[in-house]
């Protein structure tokens, strides 16, 4: 660290256990950010996540700021969740406590090049061609763009005034889950049949599942709050990043999507 101006730190564990994510998301961002102060690193710009939110309380269609209430319940969210929320809490630790200039972004779901698989959040796939969607398909997704991502982070890093800022960076377009569906199919050529199940099905399957293996285990995933947490879909502001950093979401939907997933554009990477 010593010698470094300006920290971007987007690491974070994506799989195992809570102790892994506990390990690797937490210790590793307590580790870096003490690092950067001791070595005393001009900016931090640390991404953290939409998960952190506490989505189960989402207004179903409304609109979430950065002031919405964070997640009440992260043992049940999920480790992903759970520990970014810890990771973030230690970044305004460092942030109030040792005067570390830190500025925090919550992106969407980033999709672009490189990430072409069909985001999880829209449904799940069950072999080639088959898709099974939770609801009836008019959820809102919070997608982010790789190249719209990485241009939040420069104007965050160059804007003088984002030292204490958050920002949520989500692309505008926020489709729905039948729109997100429709152009996957045109861009990647595929075809792919999708069946929307009513939320109340899945929470009522997932429900009983939690109660078996309650029975079973003595414990439960928690499989019927983690759908909740997903089921809502709505429209994130970004006033802040607009006015705060100047950011606008220079790649639209559609040709983003034709990016992430033809074949050609793909081949052309």
């Amino acid at each position: 660290m010593p010698g470094i101006e300006v920290l971007y730190h987007l690491a974070a564990t994506t799989g195992g256990d809570w102790a892994a994510h506990y390990r690797g998301t937490v210790v590793g961002t307590r580790n870096v950010l003490q690092a950067a102060a001791e070595a005393g690193v001009r900016k931090v710009v640390y991404v953290s996540s939409l998960g952190v939110l506490h989505a189960s309380r989402f207004p179903n269609g409304g609109r979430v700021d950065e002031s919405f209430p964070l997640e009440q319940r992260p043992e049940a969210r999920g480790h992903y969740s759970r520990a970014k929320l810890e990771a973030e809490q230690v970044a305004r630790e460092f942030m109030e406590r040792e005067k570390l200039p830190v500025c925090i972004v919550r992106p969407g779901l980033v999709y672009g090049p490189g990430r072409n698989e069909l985001l999880s959040d829209a449904g799940f796939r069950v072999g080639n061609g088959l898709v099974l969607v939770v609801g009836m398909g008019g959820r809102r997704l919070g997608l982010t763009y790789v190249e719209n991502l990485v241009d939040a982070l420069l104007l965050a890093e160059r804007n003088g005034r984002s030292v204490g800022g958050l920002y949520h960076i989500v692309d505008p377009a926020a489709p729905t889950v039948r729109q997100y569906l429709r152009a996957y199919r045109q861009a990647a050529g595929q075809r792919l049949t999708a069946i929307y199940l009513p939320t109340f099905l899945w929470l009522a399957g997932l429900g009983l599942l939690d109660g078996l293996l309650r029975l079973a285990r003595g414990a439960s995933p928690h499989l019927s709050y983690r759908l909740r947490s997903i089921a809502r879909g709505p429209r994130y502001e970004t006033t802040a990043a607009q006015t705060g950093l100047g950011w606008r979401a220079s790649v639209p939907f559609a040709e983003g999507m034709a990016r992430a997933y033809s074949p050609a554009e793909e081949c052309s990477h």
